[in-house]
């Protein structure tokens, strides 16, 4: 797409595009909420008509969810990093690496340069 061009001449990686583009439509479905409550009256979503409205924009919301694609992205980063040697490893600038605090077994996520 037009789109996916522009950010590649930018010089923004696909997913972070894919990110950027989900952000600029959840900021515009929030935004016709917003409109649609003034317009409308802050109990729209209790209306018949604004009942059927506000599922499909609380579905739309929830495919627009960022986080879930960063996690996903994370996960699959992951599971390249423990497929390859060590060597591939090694090719990665920043790694995240899981640090104990305090003898916990969660520990929290710290990002190391290589």
């Amino acid at each position: 797409s037009s789109a996916s061009c522009i950010a590649t001449i930018r010089g923004i990686p696909p997913f972070s595009g894919k990110i950027l583009w989900a952000k600029q439509m959840e900021r515009q479905v929030h935004a016709l909420m917003k409109r649609m409550s003034d317009v409308l009256g802050k109990e729209w979503g209790q209306q018949l008509e604004g009942r059927q409205l506000r599922r499909s924009c609380d579905e739309l919301l929830s495919k627009l969810d960022s986080r879930a694609y960063f996690r996903s992205w994370v996960s699959e980063w992951e599971s390249e990093l423990s497929s390859n040697t060590a060597s591939k490893l090694n090719s990665y600038p920043i790694i995240v690496v899981r640090q104990n605090s305090g003898g916990s077994s969660g520990g929290v996520l710290v990002a190391k340069a290589n």
